[in-house]
């Protein structure tokens, strides 16, 4: 009878891991095609290539699930707070009533032109399921030359996005949900008068929400002290902004149970478009860069 019993267990064991892998496979090959979807409104190819490699990566990757997952469903909730810094590069255009203007920004120009990021992040999580939030505030601005007749200006831009999402763990190493992201945008233009084109003044204020599809991929290491993984969104679909992102893969050490330093690469783009008294906004955003953070869990 016990021979038949573990005979039993064996193959329930086997046909869960049968099922679950199904599952995985449905879940990744959902996500590949959204972003293969997407793939006309991320403006570098070079992003969008490395996506797909990172997604086929884990797509093909096996990890093994054993009794380290049945020990994580016995601990409780895990409380962590970050505050994070990031070295960003933007490439964008944006429209303030109506005035239309590039707001690139290289990698020489970043830190002249950058006047503020702040970012924070904050996570309540279990076994199952992961609640968190992420705030970012950017506060950019550059000298331009405006129109045919190239006149001297300015371009301000200032957005504040507030992230909140919800996630269940699927597998030990895949987490899939939903969430959504308040903007408050600012942008400026200022140009000065020409030999008849009349000066420019212009400010717009806009505040949208973006329903979100949020996912975190872990990749399970020997070295429990290391982890590593990726976490990104996608949504707006017209509902606030045409198209909105996020793309995060990171890697980080932990020092101590209450102590880790994470490093990352973020890419964050939104198309968005209004229309104010008959006048146009739009900023259509892409930034990206690297990013450092300091995650203290309790």
């Amino acid at each position: 009878m016990g021979i038949l019993d573990e005979d039993k267990q064996h193959d329930g064991r086997i046909a869960a891991l049968e099922t679950n892998a199904k599952s995985i496979t449905l879940t990744m090959r959902t996500l590949l095609a959204i972003f293969v979807q997407s793939a006309a409104y991320v403006k570098s190819k070079k992003i969008f290539a490395f996506v797909i490699v990172i997604l086929l990566t884990f797509m093909f990757f096996q990890p093994t699930m054993g009794q380290d997952q049945e020990t994580n469903n016995e601990q409780g909730w895990t409380f962590t707070i970050a505050p994070y810094l990031l070295l960003p590069f933007i490439d964008g255009e944006m429209t303030v009533n109506d005035h239309s203007t590039d707001i690139d920004i290289g990698p020489g120009e970043v830190l002249r032109n950058l006047n503020m990021v702040a970012m924070l992040y904050f996570e309540a999580s279990n076994p199952k399921w992961a609640l968190f939030t992420d705030v970012v505030y950017l506060k950019t601005g550059k000298d331009i030359l405006f129109g045919p007749a190239q006149r001297e200006g300015t371009a301000g831009l200032s957005i504040t996005s507030i992230g909140f999402y919800g996630m269940r763990r699927a597998t030990a190493w895949f987490e899939l949900g939903i969430g959504g992201r308040v903007n408050f945008s600012t942008m400026k233009l200022n140009v000065v008068a020409g030999i008849i084109p009349p000066e420019i003044d212009e400010t717009s204020d806009e505040t949208w929400f973006d329903p979100l599809i949020v996912y975190r991929f872990t990749v399970p290491l020997k070295n429990e002290n290391w982890n590593l993984g990726l976490l990104g969104d996608v949504g707006g679909f017209g509902v606030g902004s045409q198209f909105t992102y996020l793309i995060n893969p990171y890697f980080g050490y932990e020092f101590a149970k209450w102590f880790e330093l994470s490093f990352g690469f973020r890419w964050v783009g939104v198309n968005f478009e209004r229309n104010t008294e008959g006048r146009e906004q739009k900023l259509n955003l892409h930034f990206y860069g690297p990013e450092i953070g300091l995650l203290f869990k309790i």
